[in-house]
């Protein structure tokens, strides 16, 4: 089945990216599915900005899009849309690591954040803390 991984992930993506323009206010257009999840999950990415992953995509597959066309599609994808890719991912993990409810095993997610906290209030400078927030991905906690 590892060996299988790329295919079933893409069945996966190929299933929910079908369902975007049928499930979202979404007008059909040259931005296709696929480009406007990879927009979301290549902004997620730390030092990315919008303007440079709708210069990378127009440059690889020669369109002029701009940033502003990819953000208010793609902000008319529902919430539940990326709820639905995830759960089949965590479903798939599981049936290969053979993980059930009997065993400790599970996925988790760490992610950072920085939050302003200004403890010393000194005016002109901004205090920042970094805070490690963890996911249980297997049981959505």
């Amino acid at each position: 089945m590892i060996h299988n991984i790329h295919n079933l992930l893409n069945t996966i993506f190929n299933k929910h990216l079908s369902e975007i323009y049928k499930n979202n206010k979404i007008i059909r257009s040259e931005i296709s599915e696929d480009k406007l999840v990879y927009y979301k999950f290549k902004y997620s990415e730390k030092e990315e900005t919008k303007q440079n992953i709708v210069s990378n995509i127009n440059f690889k597959f020669n369109t002029n899009h701009n940033a502003s066309s990819y953000y208010r599609k793609e902000k008319n994808i529902s919430l539940t849309t990326y709820e639905n890719i995830l759960t089949d991912i965590k479903k798939l993990y599981l049936k290969i690591n053979n993980n059930n409810s009997d065993n400790n095993n599970s996925l988790l997610a760490i992610d950072g954040t920085y939050g302003n906290t200004n403890i010393k209030r000194q005016k002109g400078k901004l205090q920042t803390t970094l805070f490690m927030c963890y996911y249980d991905v297997t049981l959505s906690i």
